[in-house]
């Protein structure tokens, strides 16, 4: 039913001549921005919808249309340029920042999965760039985002920050993963050994991004995002936790990682009345964390 409603919201934002930079018309500041948001947000929700489907084609984002302005509503009114006004201490996020920084992320996204899962041997490939990317996508966040705890930010915008951080790790474990791979089949490298300490890191904070957007009281309306594409993210990292416990590099890192994904499938249990995929994933992480129970080789160190 949603491709049927975006198919004709498509046809309508056509028929309007949204598919189209409005520049070409003769149209004052305020409508012209409203047409490029009503692009960007037609074409955010087409990508997303890809997305869920497992295809990452970024053909309908090269039409001309420039993106919005990063600026508030507001300020829309009363700033003819479309400049936003200087902040007074940093620069918070606008309503429509987390979208301009999520099409930066499927972009990235789109690159790295072609690269991935579309040629024959990638096991090689550089991944300095993408990965350069992405840190530079997660230093905006941190300065669009900073928490200032005399004037805190809404609700709808500290979720944000926290589902554009699930991203990013997500992006990183995708990204990662034939380097990971190596490592575990046993080339043990400077280059592998980091890849293995990044995957952790960000399998990590996915996980603990997941259980806040759960278990915090304040984000319950985001139901509809941990119940599905959240689990998904929180899913991946648990499911590279759980390749990398067959080979730990000690007892307390063993345990560490199990308690995490114990944690993380009590989560997923308590999801799987609402959610399919979360009900299909508790017996896929039990199974792998059951393969854990006979003891493990540890390793002294990264190249033993």
């Amino acid at each position: 039913p949603i491709w049927t409603m975006l198919g004709f919201t498509h046809h309508v934002a056509i028929s309007m001549g949204c598919h189209l930079d409005p520049d070409r018309f003769t149209l004052g500041p305020i409508e012209r921005e409203e047409r490029r948001r009503v692009w960007a947000g037609l074409m955010m929700l087409y990508t997303i919808q890809n997305t869920a489907f497992g295809s990452l084609d970024q053909q309908a984002l090269t039409q001309d249309v420039k993106l919005p302005a990063d600026i508030d509503d507001v300020d829309l009114l009363t700033s003819p340029n479309l400049k936003r006004p200087a902040p007074s201490t940093f620069p918070r996020p606008t309503q429509v920042t987390y979208l301009l920084l999520n099409f930066r992320l499927y972009k990235i996204s789109s690159k790295i999965c072609e690269t991935i899962f579309s040629y024959p041997n990638t096991s090689r490939f550089t991944t300095s760039q993408p990965e350069a990317e992405i840190i530079s996508v997660r230093e905006m966040v941190e300065v669009r985002y900073t928490l200032d705890t005399n004037n805190p930010l809404p609700i709808h915008h500290q979720a944000n920050h926290h589902i554009i951080y699930s991203q990013i790790h997500q992006l990183l474990l995708l990204l990662l993963r034939p380097s990971l791979c190596r490592y575990l089949q046993g080339e043990i490298t400077s280059e592998t050994c980091s890849t293995r300490a990044k995957c952790i890191a960000s399998a990590k904070a996915s996980l603990s991004i997941f259980e806040t957007l759960l278990e915090t009281q304040s984000f319950k309306p985001y139901k509809w995002y941990t119940s599905g594409l959240g689990s998904f993210h929180a899913f991946h990292a648990a499911v590279t936790l759980a390749v990398i416990l067959l080979i730990p590099e000690g007892q307390s890192e063993y345990e560490e990682i199990k308690d995490i994904l114990d944690r993380a499938l009590d989560m997923f249990a308590s999801l799987s009345v609402r959610s399919v995929f979360c009900s299909k994933a508790v017996p896929i992480i039990r199974q792998m964390m059951y393969v854990q129970v006979t003891p493990r080789p540890y390793l002294d160190s990264p190249l033993d």
